[in-house]
């Protein structure tokens, strides 16, 4: 299969895993292109749970030897963007706690980077009626010039997708 393929030409070598034993998480550390990075899967409480944050930073092995990239069901946002223009914005702990990690680590919103005044939604409330923007994809900012571009898909299969 083609991913079967990518896979094996993706020159990334695995040093460790760590999973979550509640499924919120995995953790895998290696080299991407002999360069160290820690990559992080992320599904987080549909609540506002710093603490699951917090925690789940502390874990991370040695910023300051390898490369961060982060993706996934964040279930906050971090900008007035991230949701349909009626919603009221306010930054939940969660998104604080978050923001601080990637401020202090110099960690970048890919997509906002490369679309500042873009709206793009990943969840619809049907009791709500707004959107939100609860995937993301962060990225070292000393590996932004690896990427030549980066779009976000409109809700079509996903946990988020529930009409």
């Amino acid at each position: 299969t083609w991913v079967g393929f990518l896979l094996k030409s993706v020159p990334f070598v695995m040093s460790n895993v760590e999973a979550d034993p509640t499924g919120r998480y995995i953790l895998v550390t290696g080299r991407l292109h002999n360069t160290p990075v820690i990559l992080l899967n992320v599904y987080a409480p549909n609540w506002d749970d710093s603490s699951f944050f917090t925690a789940l930073f502390t874990q991370l092995p040695n910023m300051d030897t390898h490369h961060f990239i982060m993706g996934g069901d964040m279930n906050c946002n971090f900008s007035s963007l991230d949701c349909s223009p009626s919603s009221p914005f306010s930054l939940s702990k969660s998104a604080r706690a978050i923001k601080t990690f990637l401020d202090t680590y110099k960690i970048i919103d890919i997509w906002r980077f490369h679309n500042p005044t873009s709206r793009s939604y990943s969840f619809f409330s049907q009791v709500h009626k707004t959107y939100s923007r609860m995937d993301y994809f962060f990225l070292d900012m000393h590996l932004l010039h690896l990427v030549t571009g980066c779009e976000y898909q409109a809700i079509v299969i996903s946990d988020h997708a529930q009409w």
